[in-house]
């Protein structure tokens, strides 16, 4: 027995070195170098396999990039993409966010995002910020360093008239110190549009006071009668300006002005603006939500980086660069790219790039209207570095004017000639009356009710789309060329249940790029709809009447067998007057000579004095109060009917 014990103990000796051998093969490092290898001596096959085989043992940030590279020289760009993405996210979690930017920026490239869009006019939820519109975007230039030719007339109405529709703001730089522009407001104002101004304070922020000359600018800029947003220094990231590296006393800049203005110019909305890069510093400047009415950011698309011919950029789409910004603050606050130019000639080679900025410009504007929904505004920076006064010799890269070729004019034409660009400023002093406008929702779950118009975004590692074509229940529909891809769907070409739709993008050369399906369903023919009905849908942010398509603020849902909806569907679907008081988080719903009082909650509530028990209360949901459908439609005089599976009908 003890001569087992012993032989026993000198096993477990020994154990650990007969294991050795098996843990130097557990390392990945052999694996990493001999991919290395093959990567050099372009054998991409064998180089994947040996850094998969490596991260199997160990995910190293560098052996995920050499990956990408490996699957990029395979032509297999979403997994070259993919395998970025892991690297960056390494990096990310390390702290070496200059890493991160950079590794992001190889997968953003070749990264592919195809999305089918519906595009339908009607009233969409009512924005709740000073100059919000409900939908559709507001657009508008800088042109006062840009040359306008051949067009007789003022400054801006030659540009309006260039470009065959009237702009609904311009924008200008200022001084901080130097009075309120009020030439500039009067001649922008003539031609029916907003300001912008880019308010900078060049001696730096010390000199931001509540003073005689802050609270004169206000009252001059209240007396211009015209709708102001005001870009309070912006590009606070930036090293290169004089209001950067403070980041508390950045905001109690801003909060001084934001305070100023409120209380002296009701007609100027606040505007923060950060500059798309540097991305990681920018949210440390943010002077909250009370002193920001709508938040900015510049951002710049070139075919070269700094004029580098070594850090060619065509491949880089700038929407991916307002992702950061746009994913923090749009369900709160309404966003305007300040600042957007993309260029169509480059000091690289001297370069014509116009079919570069055709492009660019094309998926940009369509690409805000089809993705960013809370993108109320953009504005085009027109000028040609090359020939524009007071631009450093350093910064003489790139011509971004809009006015001086024909191919970027015509180009530029037509796609603000899309009603969803719109021309009046609404919703605040001086503007004008809201009307009916296009607006914008993700295609799949569409109830189809006579004909829709489809659109295709698409973004891959070839930023030249061929065409895209369209397939519907498995059969070939329709093929288009030009961006945003748009296809008209009637009714009549679904079959009952539900139909498949699928975009197939194609790339330059003729290879499928990517592929996005969606599904709808065809509804009830919208010639029988009575007059009085109104129907919407659970799950689906649309309202239909015989006539019109309203968009709700968030999709109905069921809760404990009652569909509940957004309180301000109450107001604008049936006419009803609606109060909400955070005091008490009660709500009083009135029309004619009835009353509702709510309370969130709670199931009880009154109706012209009288108490009612509610099946489901009243909720609050990510900010959106909800009430039960049934209960007000019905006490407000109205019938309603359900459908299986989700269908309301709602007869007024």
């Amino acid at each position: 027995m003890k001569r087992r014990i012993i032989i026993f103990l000198a096993l477990l000796l020994v154990l650990p070195i007969l294991t050795l051998p098996q843990t130097a093969e557990a390392s990945s490092w052999p694996h990493v170098s001999q991919g290395n290898n093959a990567l050099k001596a372009g054998q991409y096959s064998q180089a994947v396999t040996h850094f998969e085989r490596a991260l199997r043992i160990d995910q190293h940030a560098s052996t995920y990039r050499s990956l990408g590279q490996a699957h990029e020289g395979l032509g297999n760009y979403q997994k070259a993409a993919d395998a970025y993405y892991k690297s960056a996210d390494v990096f990310q979690r390390m702290g070496d966010i200059n890493t991160y930017n950079a590794v992001k920026n190889l997968a953003d490239e070749l990264n592919t995002e195809i999305g089918l869009y519906v595009t339908e006019t009607g009233q969409a939820t009512s924005g709740s910020a000073l100059y919000e519109p409900s939908s559709g975007m507001y657009f508008g230039a800088y042109i006062e360093a840009d040359q306008i030719r051949n067009v007789q007339g003022t400054h801006y109405n030659d540009f309006n008239y260039m470009m065959n529709k009237q702009h609904s703001m311009y924008f200008d730089y200022h001084r901080y110190g130097d009075g309120f522009p009020k030439q500039f407001a009067e001649r922008v104002k003539a031609q029916g549009g907003a300001i912008q101004i880019a308010l900078e304070p060049l001696q730096g922020l010390n000199a931001v006071k509540d003073d005689a000359y802050l609270r004169q600018f206000a009252r001059d800029a209240k007396a211009a009668e015209v709708p102001v947003f005001l870009r309070f220094a912006s590009e606070f990231n930036g090293s290169w300006v004089p209001w950067h590296g403070n980041p508390q006393q950045y905001i109690n800049s801003f909060r001084l002005v934001s305070r100023v203005m409120s209380e002296e110019a009701p007609n100027v909305a606040m505007v923060w603006s950060p500059s798309a890069s540097p991305a990681h510093s920018m949210h440390e400047y943010y002077p909250g939500d009370a002193a920001v009415d709508w938040v900015g950011i510049n951002v710049y698309s070139t075919p070269y980086l700094n004029g580098n011919a070594n850090q060619p950029a065509i491949r880089r789409d700038p929407l991916d660069r307002i992702d950061i910004i746009y994913d923090t603050y749009a369900h709160r606050k309404p966003m305007m790219i300040a600042e957007f130019a993309a260029s169509h000639h480059t000091s690289v080679g001297n370069q014509d790039m116009t079919r570069f900025g055709q492009m660019r410009l094309k998926s940009f504007y369509q690409g805000l209207k089809l993705r960013y929904p809370n993108v109320k505004a953009v504005n085009w920076f027109s000028v040609d570095t090359f020939s524009a006064r007071n631009v450093p010799n350093e910064r003489r890269l790139n011509n971004y004017s809009l006015t001086v070729n024909q191919a970027i004019i015509n180009t530029y034409r037509r796609v603000i000639a899309d009603e969803y660009f719109l021309t009046d400023v609404v919703n605040g002093p001086h503007a004008k009356e809201e009307t009916a406008s296009p607006f914008v929702s993700a295609l799949d779950g569409t109830i189809v009710h006579d004909t829709i118009t489809v659109s295709t975004h698409a973004k891959t590692y070839d930023p030249y789309v061929s065409r895209v074509a369209y397939r519907l229940n498995g059969g070939d529909l329709s093929s288009t060329t030009t961006y945003p891809y748009n296809i008209d769907i009637r009714r009549g070409h679904l079959r009952d249940g539900a139909n498949t739709l699928e975009a197939i993008v194609f790339d330059s050369q003729g290879r499928v790029a990517g592929r996005e399906r969606a599904t709808i369903t065809r509804g009830q023919d919208r010639a029988t709809f009575r007059d009085d009905q109104l129907v919407l849908y659970v799950g689906s942010d649309r309202a239909y009447t015989g006539k019109t398509t309203s968009q709700l603020l968030q999709k109905p849902f069921v809760r404990n067998g009652s569909t509940l909806v957004p309180l301000r569907f109450i107001s604008e679907s049936f006419g009803a007057n609606v109060t909400w008081k955070q005091a008490d988080r009660s709500i009083t719903i009135e029309l004619g000579e009835d009353t509702i009082r709510l309370t969130e909650g709670s199931i009880y509530g009154r109706v012209n004095g009288t108490q009612k028990t509610l099946r489901q209360a009243p909720v609050i949901v990510n900010g959106v109060t909800f009430v039960p459908i049934r209960f007000v439609s019905e006490e407000l005089g109205a019938v309603v009917q359900f459908e299986a599976p989700r269908t309301v009908n709602i007869f007024k």
